[in-house]
């Protein structure tokens, strides 16, 4: 009589033995470009880069040629170097015309203190730029304005600072800028300053939330004269509505608020605004939006010199913009 094999359970161990290192080979694999990853973005974060932008229009009279300015958005109390000293030694270096504050210079949050000193420090090193400083706010100083009693007094400490350095708040209104350096009767182009709502900061904003007859309930028509339109410039810190600011006339719009979209991957751009817009394209950089018979209107939209409560940056330096008009 044949005996009859029993078979029994298949070994695991030789599996286990295989699989075990796999995995914690693929966790280490992570661990690393994690740490990596963040290295990465605190080098972003402390760090910056200049990018030049030149705007060409009809409208920038032939004096006005050349008309420089370096726009800062979105630093939000972040400091290269002590005292700011790398930022403004850049800004230096470009000679600009004007130096344009454009919004969230500091952060303002519910139960947190709002840092002036850093801004002080800011407003001491930019006198070494020997030119006019202007002032437009971001929805963070509106959190100062219109929350008084969440943040008392805050805001009027910030105008005694921006008093005491010289500098030239606007807010929902226009000026004409001075001329460039060297040009002594002449006239820069027209700085306008739009006070965004606060429905157009809300999370997913609709691009319906500003227009352009709300525009100009706030500010007017752009400034004009007898003599040929002049070159405007809107301030509004949210590039959302952009073109509701090149229906008003804007020849131009800068803003920021965007922060690059924190992190940019390749071939697709940004990955969210701080009002959770996915893959929005226009999060930095400069964008036509139209070609109007008088002129082409364009978008800057800076990446910004800081972050808050999203701490990351990836792909995506902090950003020195610097704006350089032409006769065209």
């Amino acid at each position: 009589m044949t005996g009859l094999m029993q078979i029994g359970p298949v070994p695991v161990m030789a599996e286990n033995s295989i699989l075990l290192p796999l995995l914690l080979g693929a966790a280490a694999v992570c661990v690393l470009l994690l740490a990596a990853f963040l290295i990465r973005s605190s080098y972003e974060r402390k760090h910056f880069t200049v990018t030049h932008y030149e705007v060409k229009s009809p409208k920038v009279t032939e004096e006005q040629d050349g008309y420089t300015i370096v726009m800062l958005a979105d630093l939000h109390n972040n400091e290269f170097g002590p005292g700011n000293r790398k930022l403004t030694d850049a800004i230096k270096r470009e000679a600009p015309d004007l130096v344009l504050i454009a919004g969230d210079a500091v952060t303002v949050k519910r139960g947190s203190d709002v840092d002036l000193e850093s801004f002080r420090r800011l407003l001491e090193g930019l006198k070494e730029a020997d030119c006019p400083v202007y002032f437009t706010r971001g929805n963070h100083e509106d959190r100062l304005v219109k929350l008084p009693e969440v943040f008392p007094g805050i805001w009027g400490q910030m105008t005694t600072l921006l008093d005491r350095y010289g500098v030239i708040h606007i807010n929902n209104e226009q000026t004409v800028l001075p001329p460039k350096k060297g040009v002594k009767d002449g006239k820069g182009p027209v700085l306008a300053s739009y006070e965004i709502p606060r429905e157009g900061y809300r999370k997913i904003a609709k691009k319906n939330a500003v227009n352009e007859e709300m525009i100009r309930q706030a500010i007017g028509i752009p400034l004009s004269s007898s003599e040929e339109p002049p070159f405007v410039i809107l301030s509004a810190h949210s590039p959302l509505f952009g073109e509701a600011y090149s229906d008003w006339g804007a020849d131009l719009t800068v803003s920021g608020h965007f922060h690059g979209g924190t992190i940019r991957l390749p071939f697709v751009g940004g990955l969210m605004t701080p009002q959770f817009h996915f893959f929005h394209g226009k999060e930095r950089g400069m964008f036509l939006l139209k070609q109007a018979p008088d002129g082409p209107k364009y978008q800057i939209t800076s990446g910004g010199l800081g972050t808050h409560s999203i701490n990351l940056r990836f792909r995506n330096m902090s950003e020195l913009v610097v704006i350089r008009l032409k006769h065209n």
